[in-house]
């Protein structure tokens, strides 16, 4: 398995690179310094999982994925930010990555992420579920579609889409809609 950690603070770095190696093991873990030699790597060599800051010199981690998806895509991209939920998970999960961390969170759910989003999932934190739901001071209901509210609430119990769609017996392109109209509301 091969991960490349995009990141301009080496402290970081080395603490991402310890928690995964000490978690999961056998790894390549590439390593890059800013934008431009993520984007470098990124499409000279494929990886498994790509772990990303935003704030970072030559190229942003949402110019980055945006750049990079169209090269490869299903790459499974990680933004970890100091910037909170609130201010970029959504442009962050639009231009396609599959999950957002405040790099403030605990390993365990450094851990549950990046697992989920190797296992082919995309991860919620509880916390910006519960926003979606009440965003603009609405209740979860009056903002989003049954089905929607029911699709979300699965996804941020950290169900993939292939397992919403078994549970909710619909195939996974109809949950990725309703997960997108959500994720748009």
């Amino acid at each position: 398995m091969r991960i490349l950690i995009a990141d301009d603070h080496p402290f970081i770095r080395k603490g991402i690179r310890e928690t995964l190696a000490d978690e999961l093991g056998c790894l390549e873990i590439c390593e890059a310094p800013d934008g431009i030699e993520a984007y470098r790597l990124l499409v000279s060599m494929p990886f498994d999982l790509a772990i990303v800051d935003i704030a970072m010199p030559g190229k942003d981690g949402i110019e980055l994925i945006k750049e990079v998806l169209p090269l490869r895509p299903g790459l499974p991209f990680l933004v970890m930010s100091v910037y909170s939920e609130r201010e970029f998970a959504e442009r962050c999960y639009r231009c396609g990555a599959r999950g957002y961390l405040a790099k403030a969170c605990p390993p365990p759910r450094f851990l549950d992420a990046v697992r989920r989003i190797l296992g082919g999932g995309t991860y919620v934190s509880p916390e910006y579920a519960e926003l979606l739901l009440l965003r603009n001071g609405k209740e979860g209901t009056e903002v989003l579609s049954d089905r929607e509210l029911a699709v979300m609430r699965l996804f941020a119990a950290g169900k993939s889409l292939t397992e919403i769609g078994q549970e909710l017996c619909l195939s996974v392109k109809t949950i990725s809609t309703y997960k997108t109209r959500a994720m748009e509301k």
